[in-house]
């Protein structure tokens, strides 16, 4: 097997599930691979069994950095027989299987060994490179604020995020929004206490007609195509014959570039006083232009790699790019091995070939923004 199918299947055995949060695991694995003269590797602790990592080829300082980000946490492995095992990441059929593999430890190993053979090669490129990777992206992307408001980071140029695109090229990639509605009521005997004091009745009433939330997310980009709202988690009550006296539900509420969060959570508020509103995680909507340099450089890398034009695309799912394009302006591109469809599902896995077209992809990429000299 090449360095990256070793690497990535070195990280799928390294349970890094959020709960509990491990991925220092992880993060060490990477740290001993990339511990070679050239490469600067630092831990960044957000306690005690989960870390942040960065390692970085120094460059002559002509140009920004470039910085190469993914994330080292998963999804837990959840219900449903897997035909492997969920964390053996064993390789067969052309592919590796296991948790994490295409979600997005594979690209995590095509980053790190594209890293080492820039080393390798003994040139200097005009930029820093940098490996950027975070803690906690499927949560509450709290690795990724840290490393942002650390600073570790603030010499970004331009970022290239691993998570799957087919290897596609996406510029733009949907905001996230979640609001939890809360309703209260009089909680009593099911046989004697009228609607008005049934906190259920009052959530209905609060959401109804359930159309008119798609307002809120007017428009259509032309990558990106419509925001969308979904009413995506709602309970309340106790029993059949209990009043409730409490209810809840969560709106999944999907933004593109021209929406304003603090402008549709006004607008949600001027539904009506019955319930009460909180913003459960918020990640602001990413936009490149398609004609920015890193667009073309990732575009022609593909190209050159695939034999075929690159798909140039949207994106409907948050990433950590949202945090570094709020807390540093620069543009994003994301690209990477393995498919959407891959995720968070039972028998996960990631094609070999595409793993180690990425590590090639992703070198190409250095190459083209950074001309050594």
């Amino acid at each position: 097997m090449s360095e990256t199918v070793d690497l990535a299947a070195a990280l799928v055995r390294c349970a890094t599930a959020y709960p509990p949060g491990d991925e220092l695991c992880a993060a060490e694995v990477v740290a001993r691979f990339l511990d070679v003269p050239g490469v600067e590797v630092e831990l960044q602790p957000l306690d005690e069994r989960r870390a942040n990592l960065v390692a970085r080829l120094r460059g002559s300082g002509q140009r920004p950095s470039l910085v190469f980000c993914g994330h080292l946490d998963t999804v837990p492995v959840g219900p449903g027989a897997w035909s492997s095992d969920a964390l053996g990441g064993e390789v067969r059929d052309g592919r590796l299987w296991g948790r994490g593999s295409a979600d997005m430890k594979g690209a995590i190993a095509a980053m790190a060994v594209a890293l080492r053979e820039l080393v390798a090669s003994g040139q200097v490129p005009q930029g820093d490179v940098v490996l950027a990777l975070t803690a906690g992206e499927e949560t509450d992307s709290c690795g990724a604020r840290l490393m942002a408001e650390s600073g570790i980071v603030d010499d970004a140029g331009m970022m290239v995020v691993g998570e799957m695109t087919g290897l596609d090229v996406g510029c733009a990639h949907k905001g996230l929004l979640w609001v939890q509605v809360e309703t209260t009521g009089q909680r009593g005997h099911g046989s004697v206490v009228g609607r008005e004091g049934n906190a259920i009745a009052a959530l209905m009433a609060w959401l109804h007609p359930l159309e008119s939330l798609d307002a809120l997310v007017s428009g259509e980009h032309l990558l990106l195509g419509r925001g969308s709202v979904s009413v995506n988690q709602i309970d309340g009550g106790d029993a059949p014959n209990v009043v409730p006296g409490a209810a809840r539900a969560v709106l999944d509420v999907r933004t593109l570039p021209v929406h304003d969060h603090a402008g549709i959570l006004r607008a949600l508020g001027e539904r009506g006083d019955a319930a009460t509103l909180s913003v459960l995680r918020e990640g602001a909507p990413v936009a490149t232009d398609p004609g920015h340099p890193l667009v073309r450089a990732c575009a022609d890398a593909v190209r050159e790699e695939l034999g075929r034009p690159a798909v140039v695309k949207g994106l409907p799912y948050l990433t950590d790019a949202s945090v570094f394009v709020e807390a540093l302006d620069i543009p994003v591109v994301i690209l990477g091995p393995g498919q959407e469809a891959q995720a968070h599902g039972v028998d996960e896995s990631v094609a070999v070939a595409a793993l180690e077209q990425a590590t090639r992809i992703y070198r190409a990429i250095a190459q083209r923004l950074l001309e050594p000299v």
